[in-house]
């Protein structure tokens, strides 16, 4: 499974593991009873490892950026509360998620984007399909990493 965070809302995708296929799960509001959604999803989508996108400090700017660092801090707090609530048997990996919105969109426009062009967004936010495709490509970048 993948999980996109975001401060309203974390992304999901797992993969169908009988037609290896990857899957949107949709999003979840980050409220107080979001691991415990997770952790009903894991057991009924038998993931095995949980995938979580983090960005490069680098990808973000200078690497003492105090937003950088904040939301590193808040991925790394919420995997760590995370883990307390699924199996123990569930392995978790961390991607880098740079581009992964652009690559998102591609996909469904069907060419190049350069950054930060969004032509499905207005004013540059990104659209519910955008973020729900960019936690299907983590989850393909781990893929393509683990092959």
């Amino acid at each position: 499974m993948a999980i996109d965070w975001g401060k309203k809302y974390i992304w999901l995708a797992y993969i169908q593991t009988d037609i290896d296929v990857v899957l949107p799960v949709g999003y979840l509001l980050n409220s107080g009873s979001v691991l415990y959604e997770i952790a009903s999803l894991c057991v009924e989508k038998r993931v095995s490892t949980i995938v979580v996108w983090i960005p490069q400090r680098s990808s973000l700017g200078d690497p003492e950026d105090r937003g950088t660092r904040w939301v590193c801090d808040q991925i790394e707090k919420f995997v760590a509360k995370l883990q307390l609530c699924v199996s123990e048997d569930i392995n978790f990996a961390y991607v880098d998620e740079h581009y992964s919105s652009v690559e998102a969109v591609e996909k469904i426009v069907g060419q190049k984007i350069i950054p930060p062009l969004s032509p499905l967004g207005k004013k540059g936010w990104k659209t519910v399909a955008e973020d729900t495709l960019s936690a299907m490509v983590i989850l393909e970048r781990r893929r393509r990493e683990s092959a």
